[in-house]
């Protein structure tokens, strides 16, 4: 039972713009609609869903509303262009996806719509974890499944390594990350070193695994690798600034 002492806040869904926007769709993928649109696929529709969502990150770190409102429309119009695909074929809809998501969101804040009693985000996290683990169970699923395979690999690692810590799976403490790291890439040097070894195991564990331990650390030190690189103050993107400043000065 949803608690009653919680007020609700009033959302304006305007839900007749969405449908305006959905019946533009159909009509671009309809007989006699756009060409191009009508020839796109599931598959084939990823690599610009993929580039928006980054548009919409860059949108974001520039802090330009303009341009974050229209890249958040492009992103919005390829989900609803990818449900149209999948509701021709009789798969679903996008009201399905819409009263799924909003299904599980109910679900999972039992501290707004229920009795739980979490109110910091370290318990609504856990909590949330917790609900999604007994439904991964009830489903015949592990914990980890939720992981896209299609994520880039450091991304992949912090994600999983962030669920696994949530079920109390992690280092307790920072100094031990370091240590192995440390201790992984003097190995990675060894490897180096000998040649031989080098070229008869070139996906030698050590290797691989030094890269998974700097992930850690990063994220005891709670800051996120791919965050850092691409931070303006990453060596990564100063460094080529300057020789090119440099290069250009000469």
């Amino acid at each position: 039972m949803p608690n009653s002492t919680k007020p609700t806040a009033a959302i304006n869904y305007q839900p007749s713009t969405f449908d305006r926007l959905c019946e533009i769709v159909a009509q671009l993928r309809a007989p006699g609609g756009c060409p191009w649109d009508r020839e796109q696929t599931n598959e084939s529709l990823l690599p610009a869903l993929i580039e928006e969502a980054y548009e919409v990150a860059g949108a974001v770190r520039t802090k330009d509303d303009a341009n974050f409102r229209e890249e958040l429309g492009d992103l919005l119009l390829l989900i609803v262009m990818h449900a149209e695909i999948a509701g021709e074929a009789g798969r679903f809809k996008i009201e399905n996806v819409i009263s799924e998501v909003a299904e599980k969101l109910i679900r999972r804040h039992p501290h707004v719509f229920g009795e739980s009693d979490a109110r910091d985000s370290g318990a609504v996290l856990k909590q949330w974890e917790r609900i999604k683990h007994e439904e991964k169970e009830k489903n015949g699923g592990h914990y980890l499944d939720g992981l896209p395979a299609a994520l880039p690999a450091l991304m992949r690692a912090q994600k999983a390594q962030s669920k696994a810590a949530r079920v109390n799976f992690d280092w307790t403490e920072l100094g031990n990350v370091i240590a192995k790291v440390e201790e992984e890439l003097a190995e990675t040097k060894e490897a180096i070193a000998s040649l031989e070894k080098w070229h008869r195991h070139p996906a030698d564990d050590s290797r691989a695994g030094s890269p998974c331990h700097v992930c850690y650390s990063a994220r005891k030190c709670l800051t996120s690798p791919r965050a850092n690189l691409l931070s303006r103050q990453s060596p990564c993107r100063r460094i080529p600034i300057a020789m090119a400043t440099f290069s250009a000065a000469g």
